[in-house]
C-alpha cells in the first residue's frame, strides 16, 4: 500500500482508506492512525465523549484494523463494542464515543468518481456550484475529488496543474454565498491541500485562505496550521498582514476563548508563525 502513485496514470485519490464523519473525511495512512481529542492524534475529534487517546487504526496487509486504546466510553463497529482488534471493511460504522465514522475504501470510491465525474478533467466552477446541493462526505462529492486531485498533483510535482485548480477554487470560494456553503471539514481539507502547494510564485493563496477563515468566523485546524508553518519556509515573500489581523480578531472577538484549550493552542501557533516571520 502506498500514498504516492505513478504520474503517468494519475488516479483521483491519494490514500486507499479513509474515515468520514459529518465534519469531513480523514485519510488513513499505512502506519499508525491515532484517534482522539489530543492534538498529537492523526485524527482529532473535538467531542467531550471522545478520550484524549481513544482508539488506533493500523494495517495488516492492505486492510485496516481497529483497536480501542482503553477509552472511557468504548469503541464500536456497526453498533457492537469491540474488546479486541477488529478488522474493518468498506461501509463499516465506527463509533468513537458519541462520534460516528464511516469506513471508506477509496479505491471503490475512485471508480465511482471516474464514472460519474470524469476525473481528472473536472470543471472547477461546476464543482463549486454543486457544493451546496451535495453531501460533503458522499462518495460522489466533486469538491472532495478536486481536493484529492490537488494533493496528488502536488505530490507528483505537477505544480502548474495543481495551481490551475486552486486558482479556480479560491476564486469561486471568495464569493459570500459560496464561502457560507463550505462546511468546516471541506475548509480544513481544502486549506491543507492548497497550503501544501504554496510557493514563492503563489504566496497570495495564503491571504485567500486566511480571509476565508475570518469570513467563516472559525479557528484554523491543526493540520492547516502545520501546513501554514511549512509554507512560510518555502515562500518567504508571504505578506503576513492578513494573518496578524486574523489572530488579533480571534483574540478580541472571543472566538478563540470559546474553544478553550484548542483556542489557546491555535493562538499560540499563529503567534509562533508570526514571530518566526518577524525574525
Amino acid at each position: 500500500m502506498t500514498n504516492r502513485r505513478d504520474t503517468q496514470d494519475l488516479p483521483v485519490l491519494t490514500f486507499e482508506w479513509a474515515l468520514a464523519s459529518s465534519d469531513g473525511s480523514y485519510p488513513l495512512t499505512d502506519e499508525v492512525n491515532r484517534i482522539g481529542r489530543a492534538l498529537d492524534c492523526e485524527i482529532v475529534l473535538e467531542d467531550a465523549s471522545v478520550s484524549r487517546h481513544h482508539a488506533t487504526i493500523t494495517f495488516v496487509g492492505d486492510r485496516p484494523r481497529l483497536e480501542d486504546a482503553g477509552s472511557r466510553h468504548g469503541t464500536t463497529v456497526n453498533g457492537q463494542k469491540i474488546e479486541a482488534a477488529a478488522p474493518l471493511k468498506h461501509g463499516d460504522r465506527v463509533g468513537i464515543g458519541g462520534v460516528m465514522l464511516v469506513v471508506s475504501d477509496l479505491r471503490r470510491v475512485e471508480r465511482a468518481q471516474r464514472e460519474t465525474l470524469q476525473i481528472p478533467a473536472l470543471n472547477v466552477a461546476e464543482a463549486v456550484r454543486t457544493l451546496r446541493s451535495m453531501p460533503t462526505t458522499g462518495e460522489h462529492d466533486p469538491v472532495s475529488a478536486m481536493l484529492s486531485e490537488i494533493q496528488l498533483l502536488v505530490d507528483a510535482g505537477e505544480g502548474e496543474r495543481a495551481a490551475s485548480l486552486i486558482a479556480g477554487l479560491l476564486k469561486n470560494w471568495s464569493g459570500q454565498a459560496n464561502s457560507a456553503a463550505i462546511d468546516e471539514g471541506t475548509l480544513r481539507r481544502g486549506s491543507t491541500a492548497i497550503l501544501r502547494a504554496v510557493t514563492g510564485d503563489h504566496a497570495e493563496w495564503v491571504d485567500g485562505l486566511v480571509a476565508l477563515h475570518r469570513r467563516r468566523g472559525v479557528l484554523m485546524h491543526a493540520s492547516t496550521l502545520d501546513q501554514l508553518e511549512a509554507a512560510a519556509l518555502r515562500a518567504p515573500n508571504i505578506d503576513w498582514t492578513a494573518l496578524a489581523s486574523y489572530a488579533q480578531w480571534l483574540s478580541s472577538s472571543g472566538v478563540a476563548g470559546q474553544r478553550g484549550e484548542y483556542g489557546r493552542y491555535c493562538l499560540e501557533r499563529l503567534a509562533q508563525i508570526l514571530r518566526a516571520r518577524a525574525a
